[in-house]
């Protein structure tokens, strides 16, 4: 049961601050009891997993890889671009954008906040290569290690890892419809950006 609530990811840390918790509750220091049971309630919220029927997703449609809130739309004549913004209060479940084999490059780095300029060089990024389509992770300020699942193929909609805080940019192909607007909040895996 607890699998269907949290994911995989979220285990250990909810675990420490658990025990953390637990030990500060038994030598009866309530402030920081408290602290921790907070910390306890906000962890398991972060990690929350939340369960899409991957065989329900269209072909013909790009569903959102992350929840989060579309800061920009962009063309430049050959690839559109969305820019997500994905907060600490957003589902952080990273799905993939199509069924298909991929290129992941990843550049490991710091995090600082992302309005920087140094931000955009030193930051942690990871691109995700697809066939016509390609996804862009820039890590942000709450953000720890970037993990993505080490596997070469992914299924449309699969979850292929989590991302906390930051920006996730999807590169669409020319030809494609994109179905959202500025500002609107996208749910992972539910939402869709775009059409062919």
């Amino acid at each position: 049961m607890f699998d269907s609530i949290v994911a995989k990811e979220g285990k250990r840390p909810i675990l420490i601050i658990f025990i953390i918790f637990l030990f500060l509750f038994i030598i009866d220091c309530d402030f920081l009891a408290f602290l921790s049971f907070v910390a306890l309630l906000f962890s398991i919220f972060i990690y929350r997993f939340k369960y899409i029927d991957i065989t329900a997703l269209e072909k013909d449609k790009i569903y959102t890889p992350v929840s989060g809130k579309i800061s920009s739309i962009d063309s430049d004549g050959f690839k559109k671009s969305i820019t997500i913004d994905v907060g600490l209060c957003d589902l952080h479940i990273l799905r993939s954008l199509e069924d298909a084999e991929v290129k992941i490059t990843q550049k490991r780095g710091i995090n600082l906040p992302l309005g920087t300029y140094k931000a955009k060089k030193l930051n942690e990024q990871i691109l995700i290569e697809y066939d016509k389509i390609s996804m862009e992770l820039l890590s942000s300020l709450c953000n720890p290690s970037i993990r993505i699942e080490e596997k070469t193929s992914f299924k449309k909609g699969e979850k292929i890892g989590m991302f906390f805080h930051g920006k996730v940019i999807v590169h669409l192909d020319k030809d494609m419809q994109v179905k959202v607007k500025l500002g609107e909040k996208l749910i992972s895996g539910k939402s869709v950006i775009a059409t062919f």
